[in-house]
């Protein structure tokens, strides 16, 4: 199944597109997501790390399930002040 995930600032630019799909089991965790998108796109490594996953518009820890149904974002740190 297809699972779309969204990239946002600094991540989009250096993917070179704000969405992302993956082809993933129906139900996956966020750090398996976070995973695949290391092997998908490579450049993205320094920067995942630091970078917050929300589900459905709210943060998610690593261990939490998504499936393909749900909105999936990858948020890169905020700064500002």
């Amino acid at each position: 199944m297809t699972m779309t995930i969204k990239l946002f600032a600094v991540l989009k630019e250096i993917a070179g597109q704000g969405e992302i799909h993956l082809e993933v089991p129906s139900v996956i965790s966020c750090g398996e997501v976070v995973s695949r998108l290391h092997e998908e796109i490579p450049s993205l490594v320094p920067f995942l790390e630091h970078c917050l996953v929300a589900v459905n518009g709210k943060y998610a820890d690593d261990g939490a399930s998504v499936s393909v149904e749900d909105e999936v974002a990858i948020l890169p740190p905020v700064s500002g002040g």
